[in-house]
C-alpha cells in the first residue's frame, strides 16, 4: 500500500512536493518494518482572478485543482487535493503499440533491385532529362 503526505519543502517561495510513503509488506527475512519514504515535486500554477479568490492547479495533472481565499490556503487545499488522489491511485506504465498499417508504395520498394536492366533505364532517363533541359534552355 502507497500513500502520500504533503512535505513542506519550499522552493522560490512556493510549496513543493509530497512525500510518497510506501508500506512494506510483511517478510519473514525482514528485519525492519518501517516505511519507505519517497519524495515526489509537483510544480502548482497558481492564479489570481478578479474575484480575488485563488486557484492553485498541479502542473501535469489539470484535474487536481483547489481555490482558496488566500494564496497559502489555496495551496494547502491543492496539497490535500493531491494527497487524496494520490492515496486512492497506483501509476503503472501500459506499453501501447503504435505500428501502423505499411503504406500502399512499400509493396514496390526496391522491385528493381536485382534487375539487370534497371542501371541501364536509369541513366537513359538521365540522358532524356539532360537533353529536355537543354531543349528548354536551363
Amino acid at each position: 500500500k502507497i500513500r502520500y503526505q504533503p512535505n513542506q519543502q519550499r522552493h522560490h517561495g512556493r510549496i513543493h512536493g509530497f512525500t510518497k510513503i510506501a508500506q512494506k509488506r510483511a517478510d519473514p527475512f525482514m528485519i525492519n518494518d518501517s516505511p519507505i519514504h519517497i519524495e515526489q515535486n509537483y510544480s502548482i500554477l497558481i492564479e489570481t482572478p478578479k474575484s480575488g479568490v485563488y486557484q492553485a492547479t498541479a502542473i501535469g495533472l489539470p484535474n487536481c485543482r483547489a481555490k482558496g481565499a488566500t494564496r497559502d490556503i489555496a495551496l494547502q487545499n491543492i496539497k490535500q487535493v493531491l494527497t487524496d488522489k494520490l492515496n486512492h491511485s497506483e501509476i503503472v506504465t501500459l506499453k501501447i503499440d503504435t505500428s501502423q498499417p505499411e503504406h500502399f508504395w512499400t509493396q514496390f520498394a526496391g522491385m528493381f533491385q536485382h534487375d539487370p536492366q534497371f542501371e541501364d533505364m536509369l541513366k537513359d532517363i538521365q540522358t532524356y532529362r539532360q537533353e529536355v533541359e537543354v531543349e528548354d534552355g536551363k
